[in-house]
């Protein structure tokens, strides 16, 4: 873009440079051990004084539970009793305290270990690789009397469906401090 001089006609003395853009953030990746494997997991988005860490492939396919709310579900009590302790144990083996790395998420529930609800998926979708298979949102789909939840499907897109379904994949997400973020990438 040519910038104007200021012997052009009509040409005020400063000249209004176009905004730049926002840098997008710039994905990085790390592999925990847990449960006898590595497993890869990608920080998708800088929030607050953290950073949200998504797994990067979908684990089992569980069903939501009897309820679409979050704070009651089955699959909330089953992250929190399978995959907790195996991504506490492997922050551990960075000789740091867990604890000191993994923040709480900061809804109503205050939680280590999450799903992406809907508005998060949609706000970092640029940052989130498709899976191999849909995966269950914490947002209710509909009104919370209709046990149907939202889901990502393989293509990325949303759609509701039935907390009845076990043939869905789960993908957890931690929030983790800027420290830990250094010690693992």
């Amino acid at each position: 873009m040519k910038k104007p001089s200021k012997e052009e006609p009509g040409m005020a003395e400063s000249v209004m440079e176009p905004p730049v853009a926002e840098k997008p953030y710039i994905k990085k990746s790390f592999v925990l051990m847990m449960d006898g494997r590595y497993r890869q997991w990608d920080v998708i988005a800088k929030v607050g004084d953290g950073f949200v860490v998504l797994s990067h492939e979908a684990m089992y396919h569980v069903g939501y539970g009897e309820t679409n709310r979050w704070r009651d579900c089955f699959l909330r009590s089953y992250l929190h009793d399978v995959w907790l302790a195996p991504i506490r144990e492997g922050l551990s083996l960075k000789n740091v305290s867990p604890d000191e790395l993994l923040l709480y998420q900061t809804e109503s529930s205050r939680d280590r270990i999450f799903i992406l609800s809907k508005e998060e998926h949609t706000k970092w979708k640029q940052s989130i690789p498709n899976k191999s298979t849909p995966y269950w949102l914490r947002t209710p789909y509909g009104h919370l009397h209709i046990p149907y939840v939202w889901i990502t499907t393989s293509e990325g897109h949303h759609v509701g469906e039935s907390v009845h379904n076990s043939n869905i994949g789960i993908v957890p997400a931690i929030y983790l401090t800027e420290q830990a973020i250094e010690l693992l990438c």
